[in-house]
């Protein structure tokens, strides 16, 4: 009655998938912060969780789920047999599957109680599911679909492999499962040119069979970092093909544009003294801009027009993918919490990357929550370093 969890290469044995193809593959970066070997800060400082490191990239595999299962809310599919296909999942483990490493007895006797539970309700539910004679592609990421930064590159990647895949195969989607409750998620599907009545809504919370289920590869390189005795997954590194992503929507005008990023007031991970801090960005002639206010057209539009962004760490700055090469970021970190997603696609984009390191007084919060204290006149010093390095790539 329960489910068999089944690999890619068995349901192709067993011709489960109709099709499935690598669309982009993997690729062994050697990751030194743009030249900077040691990875130190803007000062020359090292810091504990900044170093260059090698990394392998993902097999990128889309494939066409012959009659497969799927639930709107959720990233995990099931073959016509309604088998778990377990290696489609962004976690290391998939939510449905029993951990197999060593492990306490009793903890490893609660976690099959609770997956044993968890299959059962999903078993329910499928066989309520909604029959679609359709080729649906699924898109959908409940963990992180929901943050402006994972949508516009996560999200985003997912479709890039979706339509490389079906244009080279001459396959036709009929519908995509995407979200759709935020305004920003929205503005992707528009900016995409997807007919409405080709969405089903990810928060619809429906199973569905579809008559062709079309799933990308996740994107799920991560790793995990311990944060002041907080266990945190760290992405290492983004696809390489988020370069492409927005490449024909953005300007190619000469970038001219200094501009520093705001984060919203009542936001966590923020500047304790931001008036100061901005004084001094405004004095370097860098605007102010809370992105926030801006629609993704406007954003894709702006960013592309700028030549040096500076920001505290968060996910205004993963705007950076609409800006041009060759351009400059500075990123700001609070002291005990770091996240690789900026320098990524700084070094994809080939984007002159800098950072610095502010303080944290405040160690009562999470360390993802710290915010930070930023010294004057180390800013000023740090600014007027970027300006000599803008200046000498002129």
């Amino acid at each position: 009655m329960f489910f068999k969890e089944i690999t890619l290469d068995k349901a192709l044995k067993e011709r489960l998938i109709s099709h499935s193809e690598i669309v982009f593959p993997s690729k062994t970066i050697n990751f030194n912060g743009g030249g900077n070997y040691h990875f130190a800060d803007i000062f020359g400082k090292h810091h504990k969780f900044f170093r260059p490191y090698i990394h392998k990239t993902q097999d990128f595999r889309v494939s066409i789920l012959n009659h497969g299962y799927c639930f709107t809310n959720n990233e995990i599919v099931f073959t016509r047999k309604k088998d778990i296909l377990f290696e489609h999942t962004s976690y290391r483990t998939h939510p449905l599957c029993l951990d197999k490493s060593p492990t306490n007895f009793v903890i490893r006797w609660a976690r099959k109680r609770v997956i044993f539970y968890k299959r059962l309700i999903a078993r329910i539910k499928l066989l309520f599911s909604k029959k679609l004679n359709k080729n649906i592609a699924l898109l959908t990421r409940p963990d992180i679909q929901d943050c402006y930064g994972h949508l516009i590159i996560d999200i985003m990647a997912g479709y890039h492999q979706v339509k490389t895949f079906c244009q080279k195969n001459n396959i036709k989607i009929d519908y995509y499962i995407l979200p759709t409750k935020l305004n920003f998620q929205k503005e992707l599907i528009e900016l995409l040119q997807i007919d409405k009545n080709q969405i089903i809504p990810s928060e619809s919370k429906i199973a569905i069979q579809a008559k062709n289920l079309i799933i990308p590869t996740l994107t799920s390189d991560y790793d995990i970092v311990d944060y002041r005795g907080f266990v945190k997954t760290a992405v290492s590194m983004s696809p390489l093909f988020i370069k492409d992503l927005y490449t024909n929507l953005a300007s190619k005008a000469k970038p001219f544009r200094k501009v520093f990023l705001k984060r919203p007031e009542k936001s966590n991970r923020n500047i304790i003294n931001s008036q100061e801090v901005e004084a001094i960005f405004e004095h370097f002639g860098y605007e102010i801009v809370l992105p926030d206010t801006l629609t993704l057209w406007e954003k894709i539009d702006f960013f592309s027009q700028i030549k040096c962004i500076a920001s505290m760490h968060g996910s205004g700055l993963n705007n950076m993918i609409f800006m041009q090469e060759n351009t400059f970021a500075f990123e700001i970190f609070s002291e005990f919490y770091h996240d690789k997603i900026p320098q990524t696609i700084a070094f994809i984009k080939n984007i002159n990357y800098s950072y610095m390191v502010g303080n944290t007084p405040d160690t009562s919060v999470h360390p993802q929550q710290e915010n930070v204290y930023i010294n004057p006149q180390e800013l000023t010093k740090a600014l007027e370093i970027m300006n000599s390095k803008i200046e000498k790539n002129k």
